[in-house]
């Protein structure tokens, strides 16, 4: 009994040593990939940039393969809208397919929104996360992207599904759409869109000029030659560069940046919703200025939260950062209210796409921030809708479609 027992804690501490080794290979990994192009090269680097050509050559044979119709596209009996990227990362897609979302509704048209519904359980099948009036999926089912979007859209109906053109029929069937409006589906081209809008970060437009695993970019830079406009994100409200796209791609452009609020508010201890509405923001904000936050998320660009809330002036006694799509275990839950505890925090902050994959009732030992972000297109929110309404109409006509 005590060999087994030795035993077993040798296997624990191996296990333990390969967990250590494999997070810090992963973070030289991604210090490799967010890294400058003129870094000084290394092994690494070298071997990351060899499967980087290897995945540009593929990306770029697929793309070809398509262009002269060896492979199938599809199109639907309506007008279809792309929002995507071509990073890897969070440049604002889910946001700004709400916005769009929203602006195509005010312009009359009747409008549904398809998610691909990443790590969800009806990824692969398919199916309707929401109607007109009511969400019919939870989160682990609809995955979390295609439930917030669904939760903000009131009479927008959300379909998710990996094969989008067999989304796009489900739509037309139950719902007979104006518009179809595609949550991340740059790189789908097997589906036909009408619009492509392609966001890219401000600050960090293409990385290191990279492909994945070398640098960020989910495919050659001359795809951006597929988009028909480009949306800067993340800029700065005080200095926004119209012309910085233009520039050097020669497309139309638009600026825009995340405006940050405060969705509702976790009293702690009882569970309690105090909800906060967007047109509030400025005093929500001042709610929990001077605060002691600390802070968790598990998003595509973990370090944009904690520096909104750095921004925003709150005072940051601690961070717990996790993957993108990441599941909460009860585990998890446990080390970051620890955490938090330890941190003499007075306050825990996390974004609204991590909250709704949170139990409801959880009993938070202090209160609960849970932060948003909207789209604001600032002086080019005119420009904006007259570009889509000009393009919308555009559309219906030379399709021949009636607006229902």
């Amino acid at each position: 009994m005590h060999i087994s027992i030795k035993k077993m804690r040798n296997i624990n501490n191996q296990i333990k040593e390969f967990l250590i080794f494999m997070k810090t290979f992963l973070q030289k990994i991604e210090s490799v990939i967010y890294s400058d192009k003129k870094a000084k090269p290394s092994f690494l680097s070298t071997f990351l940039l060899t499967i980087s050509f290897c995945y540009a050559s593929a990306m770029r044979l697929r793309v070809y393969l398509y262009e002269f119709g060896l492979f199938r596209t599809n199109r639907l009996p309506c007008a279809v809208i792309s929002i995507g990227n071509i990073t890897v990362g969070g440049t604002g897609k889910t946001p700004m397919t709400i916005y769009t979302a929203n602006l195509v509704k005010k312009l009359g048209y009747k409008v549904v929104v398809i998610s691909r519904g990443y790590k969800g359980a009806a990824e692969k099948k398919g199916g309707i996360v929401s109607d007109e009036k009511n969400i019919l999926m939870d989160c682990k089912t609809a995955g979390d992207e295609p439930l917030m979007i669904a939760e903000k859209l009131k009479g927008v109906p959300v379909i998710v599904g990996k094969n989008r053109f067999a989304s796009g029929k489900i739509a037309i069937q139950k719902f007979n759409p104006d518009v179809i409006i595609l949550d991340d589906a740059f790189q789908h081209i097997s589906l036909i869109r009408n619009l492509n809008l392609l966001l890219l970060d401000q600050k960090k437009p293409f990385g290191n000029n990279q492909i994945v695993p070398r640098g960020i970019l989910r495919e050659p830079v001359s795809s951006v030659l597929r988009s028909d406009v480009l949306i800067f994100t993340r800029s700065d409200p005080k200095e926004p560069d119209l012309q910085h796209g233009g520039k050097f791609i020669n497309k139309k452009s638009f600026t825009s940046w995340h405006s940050p609020f405060i969705h509702k508010i976790i009293k702690g201890n009882n569970g309690q919703n105090k909800k906060k509405k967007e047109k509030n923001q400025k005093q929500q904000n001042n709610i929990i200025t001077q605060k002691n936050i600390f802070a968790f998320s598990g998003i595509a660009d973990n370090m944009n939260f904690l520096t909104t809330l750095k921004e925003l002036k709150y005072h940051i006694k601690g961070f717990s950062k996790f993957n993108d799509h990441h599941q909460y275990s009860s585990e998890d839950i446990d080390a970051i209210l620890q955490s938090a505890l330890n941190s003499n925090a007075n306050m825990i902050a996390t974004t609204h796409k991590d909250y709704i994959k949170l139990t409801p009732t959880l009993p938070w030992p202090m209160d609960l921030a849970v932060i948003d972000v909207a789209i604001s297109f600032g002086k080019d929110k005119k420009r904006f809708s007259n570009y889509i309404e000009t393009e919308l109409a555009r559309i219906m006509c030379h399709q021949g479609l009636a607006q229902k």
